[in-house]
């Protein structure tokens, strides 16, 4: 399991997201273990990267909020 979660995070370090996904998915289909919160957290990271996340953030967000986070970072509208 542990062997696992190391070469999940060996590729994450790396940048190879999917093959890093790959392992600690494979982690998740053992019995609960703490190592199990260390994947998910992973793969939510790989998640987040894996997405343009500003561009998927505006599409989500009404447009009253992409004015107000705009004007937050500094923007106009």
């Amino acid at each position: 399991l542990e062997a696992l979660y190391l070469i999940g995070e060996f590729y994450f370090n790396r940048d190879f997201l999917p093959d890093a996904e790959t392992y600690y998915k494979k982690v998740l289909g053992y019995r609960e273990s703490p190592i199990h919160d260390l994947a998910r957290y992973k793969i939510g990271w790989i998640e987040i990267s894996a997405v343009a996340y500003p561009a998927s953030i505006s599409r989500v967000l009404r447009p009253e909020e992409r004015k107000r986070s705009n004007t937050i970072r500094g923007k106009t509208a």
